[in-house]
């Protein structure tokens, strides 16, 4: 587990993995330079399984957890992020399944609840237990999960459990953004195996806050530029014979403009649900924007890639009912 900042949460992280019915582990703790009380509350416990490493500044949650993998002996290795709870059984339910199935990898279901009541009152929150849990928990086997992983992250950083083996061999980016997702892909990419056990066994906290929106446009252009650079097999040759198009128009579709760019790539426009007038200037030049309609009717040889989270399946299935295939007339990209 890294921290940082996470005194608010971290006492119910670390009671929920103390709790765990499978006993024998180390609980590796790297704080990432916290400047408030994180680390007081962590050294009031003294199990013996805890280790704690503090970095005297802060390095970045992949730079952090990439340097831990040199700490870890064990042959296993569990992910918790600081402000989630493991169910008492996570360890050992999980621990029994890798090593009973041939897999590498393996997450489990997932539920998600409020970090305060305004929160709970939040539509985001709704959106999140009625659309995306559900749909993570459906996506749980092998061939599911491979399939997704290419899409977007459909496995949760916060509930793998692996063979150590397999997270040291690719390793972690050193990103600030989207480091799990890079690892996820870079493992699917090196052939290694994923699964899931069918039970809820994390508690996934949702707050007010969002590494995305604190972070500034270069680390989410380093950490978009590192999906590009996973998905570039598969990827090079649509964007090389097509004419490009990027749906979305806020800090995720403007960064992959400019991550494109690095790879010889210029799209030909941005799309919106509701086309404008306006263009928008990415840092290299001005792109215009289209409807989604218009984009639709066009007559040309064309590929949209979805850089717009939340309404990626939206999209997608906007796309399919007009005939177009995915990884052939659209891509999306996490």
């Amino acid at each position: 587990m890294t921290t940082y900042n996470a005194e608010e949460w971290v006492d119910e992280t670390i009671a929920s993995v103390l709790k765990q019915t499978c006993s024998n582990f180390e609980f590796l703790i790297i704080d990432d330079g916290s400047n408030d009380g994180t680390v007081n509350r962590i050294k009031r416990y003294s199990d013996k399984r805890i280790k704690l490493v503090e970095n005297e500044k802060n390095v970045g949650v992949g730079a952090c957890l990439d340097a831990a993998l040199e700490m870890i002996d064990t042959q296993y290795i569990v992910k918790v992020d600081a402000d989630d709870i493991s169910e008492p059984t996570r360890f050992e339910k999980q621990l029994s399944f890798l090593q009973n199935n041939e897999m590498d990898i393996v997450k489990c279901f997932v539920s998600y609840f409020p970090d305060n009541e305004r929160v709970r009152a939040s539509e985001r929150y709704r959106q999140f237990v009625s659309e995306k849990q559900v749909l993570l928990n459906q996506i749980n086997t092998p061939e599911d999960i491979s399939a997704t992983l290419s899409r977007w992250l459909c496995f949760l950083h916060t509930s793998y459990f692996a063979c150590t083996s397999a997270i040291k061999d690719v390793g972690y980016p050193h990103t600030r953004l989207y480091e799990d997702y890079i690892l996820f892909l870079r493992l699917k990419n090196a052939g290694y195996k994923f699964g899931c056990v069918n039970e809820h066994l994390v508690q996934i906290r949702l707050s007010d806050n969002s590494t995305t929106t604190s972070l500034g446009v270069y680390e989410l252009e380093k950490g978009l530029r590192g999906i590009i650079e996973e998905k570039w097999p598969n990827f090079s040759s649509l964007v090389s014979q097509k004419d490009v198009y990027i749906y979305g128009t806020g800090n995720m579709a403007k960064s992959c403009v400019q991550c494109l760019d690095s790879f010889g790539v210029v799209p030909s426009s941005f799309v919106e649900k509701t086309g404008n007038e306006r263009v928008i200037g990415t840092g290299q030049s001005d792109i215009g924007i289209i409807g989604l309609d218009d984009y639709i009717r066009l007559d040309s040889n064309r590929i949209l890639i979805i850089a717009a989270q939340p309404v990626r399946c939206e999209i997608a299935r906007r796309l399919e009912s007009h005939g177009m295939t995915e990884f052939e007339d659209f891509f999306i990209l996490a």
